[in-house]
């Protein structure tokens, strides 16, 4: 059976719960490539989850309380 895989083209969607924080952070802040406006968001409300990078997260204007 043939597999389908994401072309360059296509976007391939992140699961947030199996990313590290170090990941997520990065995701929210600084990663280089076109941001989709609900993998931002699932990256900070997972972050806010763990309790990880709060302090990062606010220095960014992120609410997390």
């Amino acid at each position: 059976m043939c597999e389908l895989k994401p072309t360059d083209n296509q976007a391939k969607a992140i699961n947030a719960a199996q990313l590290s924080s170090r990941r997520l952070l990065t995701l929210v802040t600084r990663d280089p490539r076109p941001q989709n406006e609900i993998e931002v968001q699932q990256a900070v409300n997972e972050l806010k989850r763990r309790r990880h990078y709060l302090f990062e997260l606010e220095k960014v204007g992120y609410s997390v309380r």
